[in-house]
């Protein structure tokens, strides 16, 4: 027993030794360290399917602290956190900021309202005021007349022009001034009655539209007819292109016919291109609210004959010569011209 004594004393001095190298300090990093010049800054680069920053972080002069949890952007108000897209983008995409809002799309298919350049105003109630307007073609001396009917307008309001054209008589229409109108697009629209008393056995234009050489010669390319009881739109060319007065070569194209109504409104939308071939020329034509004829190509100029286009202009009203067994009565309470059908709808 007394030889294991001497051994207490050396362990004591081993237990000591061991406790003063326990509680030494560790070496460190230096702290705040900057590159070396010309050495490249540190990156730190996450792995692959972490959250970490991918940035690179620049070493900087401050003291160092634990890694920071990288802070979510704020939602903004009204919206929900989108999710990540995943790589096959099927997840949805997360949701704009309040700094760059979604503007929604301009809607350019909308057809807009379009330019009336020319309107007959029969709300006026006045002959005069309408013969002041516009010219008027008279050819008859048998009592033919134009007047102002009240309350017996459009869908029975306002005024409407009532034109009598007594047996014997040629014409009495409304007509516009020649323009040159090769190459650009016009839509026209019109509304009329004809009276219960109307004779349908008659043939009788109802509107047309005239080329002219400003020679005295004249031709229609495009015609609204009442012809045997039957409301017919017609197209007249002829192989040369220019006006034949002998109309020994005029080529009739019945477009559109429908049976004739009496005594409620007859609505057109009529939508020409001017051209003088029948590549360039094209029409279309709307009544009561549906589309009876898609835009068809046509010629609806003549040519001079140095070929270049006539000029165009309109007409409405009552024309037909010959004997008819009574009077022909037509009220107007619309004609419109312009840039949409929009704009001349009735």
């Amino acid at each position: 027993m007394r030889r294991l004594l001497w051994l207490v004393p050396v362990a004591a001095v081993l237990l000591i030794a061991a406790l003063l190298v326990a509680l030494q300090p560790s070496p460190r990093p230096v702290a705040n360290s900057e590159p070396h010049p010309g050495s490249a800054a540190t990156a730190t680069t996450a792995a692959p399917g972490s959250d970490a920053p991918s940035t690179p972080t620049l070493a900087v002069s401050s003291p160092p602290t634990s890694a920071a949890t990288p802070t979510p952007t704020p939602v903004p108000t009204g919206q929900s956190l989108g999710r990540r897209p995943s790589p096959t983008g099927s997840q949805p995409v997360p949701p704009p900021q309040a700094s760059s809002p979604t503007v929604p799309p301009v809607l350019t298919s909308r057809p807009g309202p379009g330019v009336v350049l020319q309107s007959f105003d029969a709300g006026r109630c006045s002959t005069s005021s309408w013969r002041a307007s516009f010219a008027i073609d008279y050819i008859a001396t048998n009592g033919s007349s134009l007047g102002a009917v009240n309350d017996a307008g459009l869908d029975g309001v306002g005024c409407a022009a009532r034109i009598q054209l007594n047996p014997g008589d040629e014409r009495l229409e409304f007509h516009g001034s020649p323009s040159q109108l090769d190459g650009q697009t016009r839509y026209y629209g019109v509304a009329l009655r004809l009276d219960p008393t109307f004779p349908l056995s008659t043939d009788t234009v109802l509107f047309q539209f005239v080329n002219t050489d400003g020679g005295g010669t004249f031709a229609p390319p495009l015609q609204m007819t009442l012809q045997q009881g039957n409301l017919q739109f017609w197209n007249y060319s002829t192989p040369s292109g220019q006006i034949d007065d002998s109309k020994q070569t005029v080529r009739y194209r019945l477009l559109w016919h429908a049976p004739a109504v009496r005594g409620v409104w007859l609505r057109f939308v009529l939508g020409v291109t001017w051209g003088n071939s029948a590549a360039s020329g094209q029409v279309s034509l709307a009544y009561q609210g549906s589309q009876v004829l898609a835009p068809t190509h046509v010629q609806t100029l003549y040519s001079y004959s140095s070929g270049a286009p006539e000029p165009v202009y309109w007409k409405f009203g009552v024309y037909g010569g010959g004997t008819a067994p009574g009077p022909r009565i037509v009220d107007f309470g619309w004609y419109r011209v312009g840039t949409s059908a929009a704009a001349v709808t009735p």
